[in-house]
């Protein structure tokens, strides 16, 4: 192989093929030695001397030879060389051929000093000993050098693989001897690769690469609005005209922002390798006309709540979700809310304005009476009416105790009007048998002469409070019927009785319901399976009532819970509304149920029976003697056994249908909003009624059965016990609350029975409640 040094000075040629070469410096004291070139297999490498200048390859100082490859760089002392090779000619270039900022010394090619001429017999026996020894070199290479595959994605244009010991090219990769090396590649628009790599003593190892991208850079530019704001991958990154933001290459999703102007999104893809990309985007208004007509007189626009103007009239209005509003006097305002596109004109109208309602004071003596427009609840005296104008509607008010007056009227737009109607009072008999005979009456707390006698009473649910020093009070809850008469005896207990014969029958609660006490005994919870109707989870169970209690003679009512609650609604069944004051409250969960006895308990000052949070409520075990809701024994109890009622299937009796009076439950009133209902039976009401509307159980309890089910206190499950259980509370925890009694939404033999049992988490139309509580401390 012949080789070349290209400098300043001229070319200074040479033969590796005939021997190595010294490479050496000169100084003004001779030439300084440097390094030997020479072959091995065809391959030139470089080997430093001792004692001679430093060598370096590719900023590598070499400590033993390394092969030369073309593009290397050496550095021999102070002079500079690069390495080309060209096919069989070995070209070092220095100074100016390489672009160097300096020149750097140049550099000499010594060949061998010349041997004496040998005998011809010697000259051949030392050639024959040299290929030998160059043979077994390159032998002792071959077999002692391992393959390094490299494979790089995509191919670099240069690439390197430098170590302490020289590591030959070939096609796939290297072969180099086992080491520390570094593998550099390199290729236009990409991240020069640098990778530190161990050659092993395994027979193969197989490197995979990949060349990164360098970065690109992008312009932003929006043609007419200056001062925009760039997102790139959620990142501000300033603001237009935006000129060579560095990104790396791959998608990104640019967003351009201004006041007024719709947002701009756009997925770029970034090509990298240092090239410039321009994206320019046009941004559209964030706002669009819209028109607006009516062909009402008189009528102006309100948009978001603020005047626009008289009608028709077209405007531009932002982007996004716009309420509307056009009004006119005597009219109805219309309202409408509108979806505004950026750049898309859109017309509304012309809007024809309904009259507007006209309204209607209404105002009853007795106040409180229940006010109905065309048969549909509408509130409670005194109560303002937005009629619609133009047509009759009859006006109907009623209260319990009290006849029905009612009226038809005709009102135009806009017209104001007062209508006052008093109510005749509904009267009737009762009778009361009182010991002693010179005990003194109350009523609804208000004394009114001796107790003993007939008294002309409101036909609705009357609290009586019968007196007598010397004897414990006694309370009694009445609802006098008009045409029929009703006797009571009431037989005071001296005042000296017992704590538990001392007990008033009837207490008032704080919410003014009475509240009836219950004496207790055993019973046989559930139903037999001979018995038609019967369900699964109707378990026969033993169970032993030891204290007494005080139980709600009628269910919780719309008005007493929105003393609680003021905002609750009962709402409505379709056509039915439910929200009567009168009315059993419904569509409320146990737990608003259980903190509505924690109101009262706070009323009373006796401690809560429910702790923990709203929603969130659990019994306080044991039970206190606060209010609270019944257990699940106590209600049956109170249903079936309490005041020496007959035990019987039904409410009524063992055999259905019930009788005309019963109760409410789902009857042919109700049957255009309820599927299943009794078609001979009427009870006069489509939806709840008035609690206290029908006859009361033996004990004075009302609507155990039909209106309102109703919530209990215990957890729901199924379970038997083979000996009786104490005054049980249910499980201590569940998912589930039982509901016990039918309802005005059931008309099934299985639902009317006294011993059926629901169970539930959610609000119903159909589900109430009624209080109870321990008629005395726990012993």
């Amino acid at each position: 192989m012949k080789v070349s040094v290209r400098g300043p000075r001229g070319a200074d040629d040479g033969d590796l093929g005939a021997g190595p070469l010294l490479i050496a410096t000169p100084g003004a004291a001779g030439a300084r030695p440097g390094a030997v070139l020479a072959l091995a297999g065809g391959v030139p490498y470089l080997q430093p001397l001792d004692g001679g200048a430093a060598v370096f390859l590719n900023d590598h100082r070499l400590a033993a030879s390394h092969w030369l490859r073309d593009s290397d760089r050496a550095r021999i002392g102070d002079a500079i060389l690069m390495v080309r090779v060209l096919g069989d000619r070995l070209v070092l270039q220095t100074d100016a051929d390489v672009g160097l900022a300096a020149p750097t010394p140049p550099i000499l090619l010594v060949p061998p000093p010349p041997a004496p001429a040998p005998r011809r017999r010697r000259v051949g026996g030392i050639y024959v000993l040299a290929a030998l020894a160059a043979l077994a070199g390159a032998l002792w290479f071959v077999f002692s050098a391992r393959m390094l595959y490299v494979e790089i994605q995509p191919a670099p244009d240069r690439m390197s693989l430098d170590g302490t010991l020289p590591a030959l090219p070939l096609r796939e990769g290297y072969l180099a001897l086992p080491g520390a090396y570094r593998l550099t590649a390199e290729r236009s628009g990409y991240q020069r690769l640098v990778r530190e790599v161990e050659v092993t003593p395994a027979t193969h190892q197989r490197l995979s690469l990949s060349l990164v991208k360098l970065p690109g850079s992008l312009s932003v530019a929006t043609p007419g609005v200056a001062g925009a704001t760039v997102l790139a991958g959620g990142e501000i990154r300033g603001r237009t005209p935006l000129a060579g933001i560095e990104l790396p290459a791959g998608e990104h999703q640019i967003i351009i922002r201004a006041d007024g102007y719709a947002e701009f999104s756009q997925t770029v893809e970034i090509e990298g390798l240092g090239r410039h990309q321009t994206i320019t985007a046009v941004l559209i208004p964030a706002s669009a006309r819209v028109t607006v007509q009516s062909n009402t007189a008189g009528a102006a626009l309100w948009v978001d709540g603020r005047r626009v103007g008289d009608l028709p009239v077209t405007i531009d209005l932002p982007a996004g979700t716009r309420a509307l509003e056009i009004r006119a006097p005597r009219h109805k305002p219309w309202t409408q809310s509108i979806a505004v596109a950026a750049g898309e004109a859109q017309a509304i109208g012309p809007i024809a304005l309904s009259p507007a309602d006209a309204q209607l004071r209404v105002e009853s003596t007795p106040r409180g009476a229940s006010v109905t427009v065309d048969g549909r609840y509408a509130g409670t005296t005194p109560a303002t009416l937005a009629l619609s104008p133009g047509r009759e509607h009859r006006i109907a008010v009623s209260k319990l105790g009290y006849g029905t007056a009612s009226r038809s009227v005709r009102l135009e737009a806009a017209e104001a009007r007062d209508l006052k109607l008093t109510l005749s009072s509904e009267l009737g008999h009762v009778t009361l048998e009182v010991e002693p005979r010179d005990a003194v009456l109350s009523i609804e707390g208000r004394a009114v002469g001796p107790a003993q006698g007939r008294h002309a009473l409101p036909a609705a649910p009357t609290l009586l409070e019968i007196t007598r020093e010397g004897f414990q009070p006694a309370q009694l809850w009445v609802t006098p019927k008009p045409g029929f008469e009703q006797t009571q005896a009431v037989k005071l207990r001296a005042a000296g009785a017992s704590a538990e014969a001392a007990l008033p029958e009837r207490v008032a609660a704080p919410d003014g319901t009475v509240m009836i006490l219950v004496r207790p005994g055993r019973i046989t919870l559930g139903a037999s399976r001979r018995d038609p109707g019967q369900r699964a989870n109707e378990t026969l169970r033993e169970v032993d009532l030891v204290r007494p209690y005080y139980l709600g003679a009628t269910e919780v009512t719309n008005a007493q819970f929105q003393k609680y609650r003021p905002k609750h609604q009962s709402g409505r069944f379709g056509a039915l509304g439910l929200d009567v004051p009168s009315h059993p409250v419904v569509n409320v969960r146990w737990e608003d149920a259980a903190g509505y006895c924690n109101w009262l308990n706070g009323a009373a000052q006796l401690p809560a029976s429910y702790a923990g949070g709203t929603g969130a409520l659990t019994p306080v075990l044991p039970l206190r003697h606060g209010f609270r809701l019944p257990t699940e024994a106590e209600w049956e109890w109170a249903a079936r056994r309490a005041g020496g009622a007959k035990d019987s299937r039904f409410p009524w009796g063992d055999d259905m249908p019930p009788p005309r009076g019963s109760g409410n439950f789902a009857d042919r009133s109700a049957s255009r909003e309820l599927a299943d209902t009794m078609t001979s039976f009427d009870d006069g009401y489509a939806g709840t009624a008035p609690v206290g509307r029908f006859a009361a159980s033996p004990a004075g309890f009302f609507d155990l059965a039909g209106n309102a089910a109703e919530w209990v206190h215990d957890f729901y499950d199924i379970r038997t016990n083979p000996a009786p259980e104490k005054d049980p509370t249910g499980p201590a925890a569940g998912k589930q609350h039982v509901i016990r009694g039918s309802s005005w939404m059931q008309a099934s033999v299985s639902a009317l029975r006294w011993t059926y049992r629901d169970y539930g988490t959610e609000p119903r139309s159909d589900v109430g409640f009624r209080c109870a509580r321990y008629a005395t401390e726990a012993p």
